[in-house]
């Protein structure tokens, strides 16, 4: 994998604390989203898991085995590896494409950075209907109520009533 001059990601703990998705995660499985996020920011398009493989003169950006996306990880195996993705997408933190390379969303709102190679839109099956009915309602968490929610789960971590 190559860096594309810059050695960081950024995450924001405001966007993190209020996510409702992520907020659903196990430890591991925030664990697993961080690796997979570092990962994506290694990769030769910023925001997808590829790597590179070179065929004699020529280098290729390929998705990556589930073997070798295991060892990215440090996971054990290619199966464990398989389903423990396969949970992050139903929980709609890591999308994949229909060419089977996983990506997040909304790399280059929360990336930046012009040096980032445009990516084509595609369609996402990580829709849960929840999401779909919000689309069709029109809502949507104004920065405000994000910031609302994230100053409450800071004072309350552990979602107790008072």
């Amino acid at each position: 994998m190559s860096n594309v001059g810059r050695f960081w990601l950024k995450l924001y703990y405001k966007d993190i604390l209020s996510d409702e998705a992520l907020s659903l995660l196990s430890m591991e499985e925030m664990g697993l989203w961080v690796r997979l996020l570092c990962i994506a920011a290694r990769s030769p398009v910023q925001g997808k898991i590829l790597t590179t493989k070179k065929r004699g003169k020529t280098t290729k950006r390929v998705r990556p085995t589930w073997d070798e996306l295991a060892t990215l990880l440090r996971l054990t195996s290619g199966e464990l590896c398989r389903n423990a993705v396969g949970t992050l997408r139903e929980r709609c933190v890591i999308s994949c494409s229909r060419g089977g390379v996983l990506y997040f969303k909304n790399w280059r709102k929360y990336q930046g950075g012009r040096h980032l190679e445009q990516t084509p839109v595609v369609s996402d099956s990580c829709t849960t209907e929840k999401e779909k009915e919000k689309e069709k309602e029109g809502a949507r968490t104004t920065r405000l109520e994000a910031e609302e929610a994230a100053q409450q789960a800071w004072q309350n971590p552990l979602g107790e009533k008072a």
